[in-house]
C-alpha cells in the first residue's frame, strides 16, 4: 500500500514536473521511478514449497498456491504458508498410570494443508508460528498426557512403539480438524527420576540375566539329550557289529592292514599278530621311542 502511494504521488509530481521547461528532464526520471514503485507494490512471487493467501481491507479475496510471479492488488497483503514439512520439537512432564513422574521428548512433522489455507487465516492463525504455538503444541501435549497416562511405567518403555502410534492417530485427528496434517510423532526420550531410572534398569537387567540363565539352562539339557541319543547310537551300533562279526572276517582285515603297512615307504616298525588267526592284538617291534 505505501510503495503504491508512493508512486502515485510520483506520477503526479512527475507531470507537474513536466509542464515547467526547465524541470522537465527531471520529470521523466522521477516518472521511471514512480513506475518501479509501481510495479513492485503489485507484483509477488510464490515460491514452490508455499502457498499464499491475499488479503484486502482484512479480508481474504484469494488464495494461490501455483509457484511463480503473480500480481494483487496494489493495496493487498500477503500471508504465507508453507507446503513443506515444517518440525516443532518440545519437552514435556507427564504422569503414568501407577503415579510416575516422567519426562519426554518429541519431535513432531507436520504441514498445512494448503487447500484450506483461507479458512486456517479465518479460524486459526494468520501465519505458520502462531498456527504451532497456539494449535499443534497444545493438542499434542494433551494427547501425550492423555495417552501416558494409560501405561505404567515398564508398559512405557516396553511398548513404545505402540504408545508412539496410539498418539500420533489420536493428535492427527484432533489437528485435522484445524486443517493440519501430522506426518509423524517421534518419542526422542523417555527419562524418569535419577533414583527411578536406576532401580527400573537395575530390573531390567535381572530379567534379562534371568532370561540368558534360562537359555543357558535349556542349551545345556538339549546338549545332553544330544549326547545320550548319541550314546544309545553307538551302543546299538557296537551291538549289531558284534552280533555280525566272525574271527575270518578279523582275519581278513588284519591281512590287509599288515599288507598295507609293509609296502608304505614310511614304516619303521613290524607288526607281529599274536593270534593263529592274526586277528588278536598285534606285537609292534621296533617301534620308534
Amino acid at each position: 500500500m505505501f510503495l503504491f502511494l508512493i508512486s502515485i504521488l510520483g506520477l503526479i509530481s512527475a507531470g507537474a514536473l513536466y509542464t515547467i521547461e526547465k524541470t522537465r528532464i527531471y520529470s521523466f526520471g522521477l516518472a521511471g521511478l514512480s513506475a518501479i514503485f509501481f510495479f513492485t507494490s503489485i507484483l509477488f512471487t510464490v515460491d514452490e514449497g508455499e502457498a499464499v493467501v491475499l488479503i484486502q481491507f482484512g479480508k481474504i479475496y484469494d488464495s494461490i498456491d501455483t509457484p511463480g510471479i503473480h500480481t494483487k492488488r496494489p493495496w493487498a497483503n500477503t500471508s504465507s504458508y508453507p507446503k513443506r514439512i515444517n518440525q516443532s520439537t518440545m519437552q514435556i512432564e507427564v504422569r503414568t498410570m501407577d503415579g510416575m513422574k516422567v519426562t519426554i521428548d518429541t519431535t513432531t512433522w507436520f504441514k498445512v494443508d494448503t487447500g484450506k489455507i483461507d479458512m486456517i487465516y479465518r479460524q486459526t492463525a494468520t501465519n505458520v508460528e502462531t498456527l504451532k504455538e497456539n494449535i499443534i503444541i497444545p493438542a499434542l501435549r494433551t494427547t501425550i498426557r492423555n495417552s501416558i497416562s494409560k501405561y505404567t511405567v515398564k508398559e512405557l518403555y516396553s511398548t513404545r512403539e505402540e504408545v508412539q502410534k496410539e498418539i500420533l492417530a489420536d493428535a492427527s485427528d484432533e489437528l485435522a480438524k484445524k486443517h493440519v496434517i501430522l506426518d509423524n510423532v517421534l518419542l526422542r526420550d523417555i527419562r524418569l527420576p535419577e533414583d527411578v531410572e536406576h532401580s527400573v534398569q537395575g530390573k531390567i537387567r535381572a530379567q534379562q540375566d534371568a532370561e540368558a540363565a534360562e537359555f543357558r539352562k535349556q542349551k545345556a539339557i538339549k546338549e545332553a539329550e544330544i549326547k545320550v541319543e548319541e550314546a544309545r547310537g553307538i551302543a546299538k551300533a557296537q551291538a549289531i557289529i558284534n552280533q555280525t562279526l566272525t574271527p575270518y572276517y578279523l582275519q581278513h582285515e588284519a591281512i590287509q592292514t599288515y599288507r598295507e603297512l609293509a609296502s608304505s615307504p614310511n614304516t619303521t616298525f613290524i607288526v607281529m599278530p599274536t593270534s593263529p588267526n592274526a586277528s588278536g592284538m598285534p606285537l609292534i617291534i621296533g617301534a620308534p621311542k
